[in-house]
Protein backbone atom coordinates (compact mmCIF):
# COMPACT_ATOMS: atom_id res chain seq x y z
CA UNK A 1 0.00 0.00 0.00
CA UNK A 2 1.69 3.42 -0.83
CA UNK A 3 2.79 5.75 1.58
CA UNK A 4 1.91 9.42 1.73
CA UNK A 5 4.93 11.03 2.51
CA UNK A 6 3.85 14.73 1.61
CA UNK A 7 0.90 15.74 3.85
CA UNK A 8 -1.61 18.68 3.21
CA UNK A 9 -3.30 20.85 5.80
CA UNK A 10 -6.40 19.85 4.54
CA UNK A 11 -5.61 16.24 5.61
CA UNK A 12 -5.54 16.64 9.22
CA UNK A 13 -7.69 17.74 11.80
CA UNK A 14 -6.79 20.92 14.17
CA UNK A 15 -6.30 24.85 14.00
CA UNK A 16 -3.90 27.16 12.16
CA UNK A 17 -3.20 30.80 11.89
CA UNK A 18 -2.34 32.45 8.51
CA UNK A 19 -0.03 35.95 7.66
CA UNK A 20 -1.64 39.16 7.77
CA UNK A 21 -0.81 39.44 4.31
CA UNK A 22 -3.06 36.56 3.37
CA UNK A 23 -5.94 37.51 5.94
CA UNK A 24 -6.55 40.95 4.30
CA UNK A 25 -6.69 38.85 0.97
CA UNK A 26 -8.98 36.95 2.52
CA UNK A 27 -11.08 40.09 3.76
CA UNK A 28 -10.81 41.24 0.29
CA UNK A 29 -12.34 38.61 -1.50
CA UNK A 30 -15.17 37.81 1.10
CA UNK A 31 -16.03 42.18 0.96
CA UNK A 32 -16.56 41.24 -3.28
CA UNK A 33 -18.63 38.45 -3.13
CA UNK A 34 -21.26 39.83 -0.56
CA UNK A 35 -21.09 41.51 3.08
CA UNK A 36 -19.46 39.53 5.83
CA UNK A 37 -23.00 38.79 7.33
CA UNK A 38 -24.51 36.71 4.47
CA UNK A 39 -20.79 35.20 3.77
CA UNK A 40 -21.00 34.13 7.12
CA UNK A 41 -24.46 32.31 6.82
CA UNK A 42 -23.52 30.84 3.48
CA UNK A 43 -20.31 29.18 4.83
CA UNK A 44 -22.12 28.48 8.77
CA UNK A 45 -20.05 30.47 10.48
CA UNK A 46 -20.74 33.34 12.70
CA UNK A 47 -19.45 36.98 11.15
CA UNK A 48 -18.17 37.59 14.79
CA UNK A 49 -15.55 34.21 14.44
CA UNK A 50 -14.58 35.07 11.38
CA UNK A 51 -13.73 38.69 12.09
CA UNK A 52 -12.39 37.40 15.15
CA UNK A 53 -9.64 35.03 12.98
CA UNK A 54 -9.22 38.16 10.21
CA UNK A 55 -8.40 40.80 12.31
CA UNK A 56 -6.43 39.34 15.07
CA UNK A 57 -2.53 38.23 14.09
CA UNK A 58 -2.47 35.70 16.81
CA UNK A 59 -5.98 33.99 16.50
CA UNK A 60 -6.33 30.28 15.32
CA UNK A 61 -9.24 28.61 13.13
CA UNK A 62 -10.20 24.85 12.40
CA UNK A 63 -9.05 24.10 9.40
CA UNK A 64 -12.42 22.50 8.82
CA UNK A 65 -13.92 25.96 8.93
CA UNK A 66 -10.76 27.54 6.93
CA UNK A 67 -11.52 25.25 4.38
CA UNK A 68 -14.91 26.34 4.04
CA UNK A 69 -14.17 29.75 3.55
CA UNK A 70 -11.35 29.21 1.03
CA UNK A 71 -13.79 27.14 -0.97
CA UNK A 72 -16.57 29.92 -0.92
CA UNK A 73 -13.79 32.51 -1.10
CA UNK A 74 -12.60 30.65 -4.38
CA UNK A 75 -8.73 31.07 -3.10
CA UNK A 76 -6.87 27.77 -3.92
CA UNK A 77 -5.68 25.28 -1.09
CA UNK A 78 -2.43 25.19 -2.15
CA UNK A 79 -1.82 28.78 -2.26
CA UNK A 80 -3.47 28.98 1.01
CA UNK A 81 -0.85 26.67 2.70
CA UNK A 82 1.91 28.42 1.82
CA UNK A 83 0.44 31.36 4.31
CA UNK A 84 0.40 29.14 7.21
CA UNK A 85 2.84 30.32 9.97
CA UNK A 86 1.00 28.07 12.78
CA UNK A 87 -0.89 24.56 13.70
CA UNK A 88 -2.13 23.63 16.98
CA UNK A 89 -3.87 20.77 18.33
CA UNK A 90 -7.56 20.78 19.24
CA UNK A 91 -7.16 20.18 23.04
CA UNK A 92 -3.57 21.65 23.21
CA UNK A 93 -2.52 25.63 23.45
CA UNK A 94 1.21 24.38 22.33
CA UNK A 95 1.70 26.32 19.06
CA UNK A 96 3.91 24.52 16.01
CA UNK A 97 5.29 26.52 13.32
CA UNK A 98 4.97 23.92 11.15
CA UNK A 99 5.44 24.71 7.14
CA UNK A 100 2.75 23.13 4.92
CA UNK A 101 3.03 20.46 3.02
CA UNK A 102 4.66 18.30 5.74
CA UNK A 103 6.86 15.74 4.89
CA UNK A 104 6.69 12.76 6.85
CA UNK A 105 10.76 11.34 7.99
CA UNK A 106 12.20 8.84 9.24
CA UNK A 107 12.50 11.17 12.86
CA UNK A 108 8.60 11.17 12.98
CA UNK A 109 9.04 7.55 12.45
CA UNK A 110 11.62 7.34 15.19
CA UNK A 111 9.07 9.07 18.13
CA UNK A 112 5.98 7.47 16.42
CA UNK A 113 7.18 3.99 16.97
CA UNK A 114 8.26 4.46 20.63
CA UNK A 115 4.57 3.26 21.08
CA UNK A 116 5.43 -0.49 19.65
CA UNK A 117 7.76 -0.71 23.30
CA UNK A 118 6.63 0.65 25.67
CA UNK A 119 3.86 2.98 24.57
CA UNK A 120 -0.02 3.34 25.33
CA UNK A 121 -2.49 4.56 23.59
CA UNK A 122 -5.86 5.89 25.22
CA UNK A 123 -8.79 3.95 24.41
CA UNK A 124 -11.40 7.03 24.36
CA UNK A 125 -9.41 10.06 23.49
CA UNK A 126 -6.41 7.94 21.44
CA UNK A 127 -3.60 10.17 23.04
CA UNK A 128 -0.11 8.54 23.46
CA UNK A 129 2.02 8.28 26.10
CA UNK A 130 5.49 6.53 26.47
CA UNK A 131 6.87 5.07 29.54
CA UNK A 132 9.84 4.88 30.53
CA UNK A 133 11.95 5.49 33.97
CA UNK A 134 13.49 7.89 31.64
CA UNK A 135 11.86 10.42 29.35
CA UNK A 136 14.01 13.19 28.72
CA UNK A 137 15.80 11.80 25.91
CA UNK A 138 12.33 11.40 24.13
CA UNK A 139 11.65 14.74 25.23
CA UNK A 140 15.27 16.19 23.53
CA UNK A 141 13.83 14.90 20.09
CA UNK A 142 10.19 16.31 20.37
CA UNK A 143 12.29 19.92 20.92
CA UNK A 144 14.46 19.40 18.46
CA UNK A 145 11.83 18.73 16.10
CA UNK A 146 9.38 21.52 17.58
CA UNK A 147 10.49 23.75 19.55
CA UNK A 148 6.74 23.82 22.07
CA UNK A 149 7.44 23.43 25.33
CA UNK A 150 10.40 24.84 27.88
CA UNK A 151 13.06 22.27 27.55
CA UNK A 152 14.47 20.77 30.79
CA UNK A 153 15.45 17.63 32.63
CA UNK A 154 12.49 15.97 34.36
CA UNK A 155 12.11 12.90 36.63
CA UNK A 156 8.69 12.02 34.87
CA UNK A 157 8.21 8.55 34.12
CA UNK A 158 5.36 9.09 30.70
CA UNK A 159 5.49 11.24 28.41
CA UNK A 160 2.61 12.92 26.60
CA UNK A 161 3.61 12.91 22.82
CA UNK A 162 1.56 15.41 20.63
CA UNK A 163 -1.34 14.27 18.74
CA UNK A 164 -0.02 16.05 15.72
CA UNK A 165 2.49 12.65 15.18
CA UNK A 166 -0.52 10.61 15.72
CA UNK A 167 -2.68 12.26 12.84
CA UNK A 168 0.23 12.86 10.22
CA UNK A 169 1.42 9.14 11.33
CA UNK A 170 -1.83 7.97 10.71
CA UNK A 171 -2.56 9.21 7.36
CA UNK A 172 1.30 8.75 6.31
CA UNK A 173 1.15 4.84 6.80
CA UNK A 174 -2.94 4.75 6.32
CA UNK A 175 -3.17 3.23 9.66
CA UNK A 176 -5.63 3.36 12.49
CA UNK A 177 -4.95 4.93 15.81
CA UNK A 178 -4.75 1.78 17.52
CA UNK A 179 -2.52 0.48 14.77
CA UNK A 180 0.19 2.03 15.58
CA UNK A 181 1.24 0.12 18.61
CA UNK A 182 0.68 -3.09 16.86
CA UNK A 183 2.40 -5.76 14.55
CA UNK A 184 0.67 -3.44 11.57
CA UNK A 185 3.17 -0.67 12.02
CA UNK A 186 6.21 -2.97 11.36
CA UNK A 187 4.17 -4.69 8.41
CA UNK A 188 3.89 -1.37 7.00
CA UNK A 189 7.29 -0.57 7.16
CA UNK A 190 7.89 -3.13 4.92
CA UNK A 191 7.34 -1.31 1.49
CA UNK A 192 9.23 2.00 3.35
CA UNK A 193 12.87 3.05 2.07
CA UNK A 194 15.23 1.65 4.39
CA UNK A 195 15.88 4.89 6.79
CA UNK A 196 12.13 4.40 7.81
CA UNK A 197 13.00 0.76 8.50
CA UNK A 198 15.83 1.58 10.64
CA UNK A 199 14.15 4.00 12.74
CA UNK A 200 11.19 1.66 13.82
CA UNK A 201 13.74 -1.16 14.56
CA UNK A 202 16.00 1.07 16.12
CA UNK A 203 12.81 2.38 18.68
CA UNK A 204 12.13 -0.94 19.16
CA UNK A 205 15.59 -2.16 20.18
CA UNK A 206 15.87 0.69 22.63
CA UNK A 207 12.55 -0.56 24.83
CA UNK A 208 12.39 -4.36 24.64
CA UNK A 209 16.21 -5.51 23.35
CA UNK A 210 18.81 -7.00 25.56
CA UNK A 211 22.64 -6.24 24.43
CA UNK A 212 25.20 -7.57 26.46
CA UNK A 213 28.70 -6.02 25.19
CA UNK A 214 30.76 -8.72 27.35
CA UNK A 215 30.20 -11.40 25.45
CA UNK A 216 29.42 -12.86 21.69
CA UNK A 217 25.52 -13.14 22.24
CA UNK A 218 23.53 -11.47 20.07
CA UNK A 219 20.65 -8.30 20.72
CA UNK A 220 17.96 -10.10 22.04
CA UNK A 221 13.88 -9.18 21.48
CA UNK A 222 11.57 -10.53 23.76
CA UNK A 223 7.69 -9.91 23.67
CA UNK A 224 5.23 -11.52 24.33
CA UNK A 225 3.43 -10.66 20.78
CA UNK A 226 4.15 -13.34 18.18
CA UNK A 227 2.74 -11.19 15.52
CA UNK A 228 5.05 -8.55 16.29
CA UNK A 229 8.29 -10.80 16.77
CA UNK A 230 7.57 -12.60 13.94
CA UNK A 231 7.16 -8.90 11.78
CA UNK A 232 10.17 -7.89 13.15
CA UNK A 233 12.78 -10.89 11.85
CA UNK A 234 10.83 -10.14 8.51
CA UNK A 235 12.38 -6.28 9.36
CA UNK A 236 15.55 -7.55 9.96
CA UNK A 237 15.46 -10.02 6.82
CA UNK A 238 14.82 -7.24 4.79
CA UNK A 239 17.60 -4.68 6.46
CA UNK A 240 19.69 -7.77 5.25
CA UNK A 241 20.49 -8.17 9.59
CA UNK A 242 21.27 -12.48 10.02
CA UNK A 243 18.65 -13.27 12.79
CA UNK A 244 17.86 -16.54 14.87
CA UNK A 245 14.69 -18.38 14.10
CA UNK A 246 11.70 -17.16 16.24
CA UNK A 247 11.83 -19.49 19.43
CA UNK A 248 9.12 -19.49 21.56
CA UNK A 249 9.19 -20.37 25.47
CA UNK A 250 8.02 -20.13 28.96
CA UNK A 251 8.50 -17.25 31.24
CA UNK A 252 7.50 -17.11 34.89
CA UNK A 253 6.90 -13.76 35.97
CA UNK A 254 5.07 -11.93 38.90
CA UNK A 255 1.82 -12.56 37.44
CA UNK A 256 2.06 -16.02 36.70
CA UNK A 257 3.56 -18.06 33.69
CA UNK A 258 3.02 -16.56 30.31
CA UNK A 259 4.04 -17.61 26.94
CA UNK A 260 6.85 -14.95 25.32
CA UNK A 261 8.51 -14.87 21.80
CA UNK A 262 12.00 -14.53 21.23
CA UNK A 263 14.63 -13.14 18.30
CA UNK A 264 18.30 -12.47 18.67
CA UNK A 265 19.69 -10.28 15.82
CA UNK A 266 23.43 -12.03 15.33
CA UNK A 267 26.71 -11.13 15.08
CA UNK A 268 26.78 -10.80 11.41
CA UNK A 269 23.28 -8.73 11.70
CA UNK A 270 25.24 -6.37 14.26
CA UNK A 271 28.40 -5.75 12.37
CA UNK A 272 25.58 -3.93 9.47
CA UNK A 273 23.47 -2.61 11.75
CA UNK A 274 26.41 -0.83 13.36
CA UNK A 275 27.19 0.82 10.36
CA UNK A 276 23.68 1.58 9.66
CA UNK A 277 23.28 3.43 12.83
CA UNK A 278 26.66 5.33 12.21
CA UNK A 279 25.34 6.84 8.84
CA UNK A 280 21.69 7.24 10.39
CA UNK A 281 22.82 9.46 12.94
CA UNK A 282 25.00 11.55 10.24
CA UNK A 283 21.77 12.49 8.43
CA UNK A 284 19.51 12.60 11.19
CA UNK A 285 21.24 13.33 14.09
CA UNK A 286 22.48 11.19 17.43
CA UNK A 287 19.23 12.30 19.48
CA UNK A 288 17.29 9.89 17.02
CA UNK A 289 19.72 7.16 17.00
CA UNK A 290 19.72 4.29 20.13
CA UNK A 291 19.82 6.51 23.52
CA UNK A 292 20.45 4.47 26.87
CA UNK A 293 21.43 1.27 25.03
CA UNK A 294 23.66 3.27 22.21
CA UNK A 295 27.01 2.59 24.09
CA UNK A 296 26.76 -1.12 24.63
CA UNK A 297 25.73 -1.39 21.31
CA UNK A 298 28.58 0.20 19.38
CA UNK A 299 30.79 -2.37 22.68
CA UNK A 300 29.51 -4.99 21.00
CA UNK A 301 29.36 -3.75 17.28
CA UNK A 302 33.12 -3.59 18.07
CA UNK A 303 33.39 -6.71 18.77
CA UNK A 304 32.12 -8.00 15.55
CA UNK A 305 33.90 -6.17 13.39
CA UNK A 306 37.16 -7.08 15.66
CA UNK A 307 40.09 -9.31 15.05
CA UNK A 308 38.97 -12.00 16.84
CA UNK A 309 35.57 -12.46 15.29
CA UNK A 310 36.89 -11.80 12.29
CA UNK A 311 38.97 -14.79 12.41
CA UNK A 312 36.03 -16.89 13.72
CA UNK A 313 34.09 -16.21 10.78
CA UNK A 314 36.78 -17.33 8.37
CA UNK A 315 37.33 -20.58 10.55
CA UNK A 316 33.40 -21.26 10.10
CA UNK A 317 33.61 -20.36 6.76
CA UNK A 318 36.26 -23.31 5.71
CA UNK A 319 34.28 -25.28 7.93
CA UNK A 320 31.76 -25.67 5.56
CA UNK A 321 33.86 -25.20 2.19
CA UNK A 322 35.73 -28.47 3.79
CA UNK A 323 32.15 -29.92 4.27
CA UNK A 324 30.80 -29.76 1.08
CA UNK A 325 34.43 -30.90 -0.15
CA UNK A 326 33.57 -33.91 1.90
CA UNK A 327 30.01 -34.23 0.44
CA UNK A 328 31.25 -35.07 -2.47
CA UNK A 329 34.37 -37.30 -1.95
CA UNK A 330 33.15 -38.91 1.54
CA UNK A 331 37.16 -39.64 2.03
CA UNK A 332 40.21 -37.39 1.51
CA UNK A 333 43.65 -36.56 2.98
CA UNK A 334 45.17 -33.85 4.17
CA UNK A 335 46.92 -32.93 0.89
CA UNK A 336 43.83 -33.04 -1.37
CA UNK A 337 41.91 -31.28 0.82
CA UNK A 338 44.39 -27.77 0.92
CA UNK A 339 44.65 -28.38 -2.77
CA UNK A 340 41.13 -27.37 -3.12
CA UNK A 341 40.67 -24.82 -1.13
CA UNK A 342 44.13 -23.68 -1.85
CA UNK A 343 44.93 -22.95 2.14
CA UNK A 344 47.85 -24.15 3.33
CA UNK A 345 48.29 -27.59 5.49
CA UNK A 346 49.01 -26.24 8.79
CA UNK A 347 45.56 -24.36 8.86
CA UNK A 348 43.70 -27.59 7.11
CA UNK A 349 45.18 -29.68 9.69
CA UNK A 350 44.34 -27.62 12.16
CA UNK A 351 40.82 -27.62 11.02
CA UNK A 352 40.49 -30.87 10.61
CA UNK A 353 41.62 -32.11 13.67
CA UNK A 354 38.98 -30.29 15.80
CA UNK A 355 36.95 -31.13 13.72
CA UNK A 356 37.71 -35.26 14.30
CA UNK A 357 37.85 -34.08 18.34
CA UNK A 358 34.16 -32.89 17.65
CA UNK A 359 33.15 -36.24 16.13
CA UNK A 360 32.61 -35.04 12.34
CA UNK A 361 34.43 -37.08 10.40
CA UNK A 362 36.78 -40.22 10.77
CA UNK A 363 40.35 -41.19 11.00
CA UNK A 364 41.19 -43.33 8.48
CA UNK A 365 45.01 -43.44 8.59
CA UNK A 366 47.79 -40.71 9.34
CA UNK A 367 46.69 -37.39 7.05
CA UNK A 368 43.03 -39.40 5.82
CA UNK A 369 40.05 -38.70 6.70
CA UNK A 370 36.13 -40.17 6.54
CA UNK A 371 33.37 -38.14 6.68
CA UNK A 372 29.90 -40.25 7.20
CA UNK A 373 27.14 -37.27 6.70
CA UNK A 374 26.29 -38.06 10.76
CA UNK A 375 27.50 -36.11 13.05
CA UNK A 376 29.45 -38.70 15.95
CA UNK A 377 30.84 -37.62 19.29
CA UNK A 378 34.51 -39.07 20.02
CA UNK A 379 33.25 -41.71 22.49
CA UNK A 380 31.73 -43.49 18.94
Amino acid sequence: MAVNFKIHFEWIDGFVNVDNEFKNKIKRKILFISPVYKFAKKVGITSVHIGYFLNRSNAFISIKNLIKILKSSKINLRIAEKHIIGYRDANSTAIYKIKFPYYYTPVDMRIISVLVGDGYIHHKNKSLRWIQNDTNPLRELLFSRFNYFKLGKTKSTQIVIPAFFRKISCYALNLEPNELKTYKIIQRSFNLPTEYKLALLVAVIEDEANIDPKNYSGINLRMSDERIISSLKKLCDLLNYKTSHVIKYKNRGTYGENEMYKLNILSEGITKFGYDILDFEKKFGKNTSLWKKRADLLKRWEICIGKKAQKNKEGLRLHKEIIDIFKKDQTLSLTEISSKIEIDKVRVSWILKNMYKRGEIRRIKRGTYKYDGVYMSKKL
